[in-house]
């Protein structure tokens, strides 16, 4: 059984928004849960029931192995990042074009967007990558035949 706390300790790894250390454990808890339930939305033919879970002890029933781990915990800091970009387009609404540009910096803004799309990308990699593996192991050595 893999703890939820293995995961997060992957996604505090892989962001830097100080409001965690600031929020009162079970908040950043609950929240973090949020961000995980979505990961797991978004992890495409798992090897292992994600959903198989227990929020009361925080643990999946199943065993994840180091892939899968960090895959989850990728995909919450995307989730993340989608959130950071929802409340700037937010922000984006309710200024007029011009209070925007003077205010804010819209190319930091265009660089976020863009970042995330890269983000996306290497997610799709990684899941190609872990689709190809046969329990955690290369299949390179069946290129020579089967023995």
């Amino acid at each position: 059984m893999t703890p939820y706390s293995t995961i997060f300790r992957v996604f505090l790894g892989k962001i830097t928004d100080p409001a965690y250390a600031t929020l009162d454990i079970e908040v950043s808890e609950d929240d973090m849960m949020i961000l995980l339930d979505d990961a797991i939305l978004n992890f495409d033919y798992p090897k292992v029931d994600l959903k198989a879970k227990d929020d009361v002890t925080q643990q999946f029933t199943n065993d994840l192995n180091f892939d899968e781990i960090q895959l989850v915990g990728h995909l919450m800091a995307h989730a993340w990042l989608r959130r950071q970009l929802r409340d700037v387009e937010l922000l984006r609404q309710t200024m007029s074009p011009l209070e925007f540009q003077k205010y804010s910096q819209a190319n930091h803004i265009n660089s976020l967007i863009k970042l995330e799309e890269q983000d996306w990308a290497y997610i799709e990699r990684l899941k190609k990558r872990y689709s190809r593996r046969e329990n955690n192991a290369s299949l390179l050595y069946k290129l020579g035949g089967e023995e």
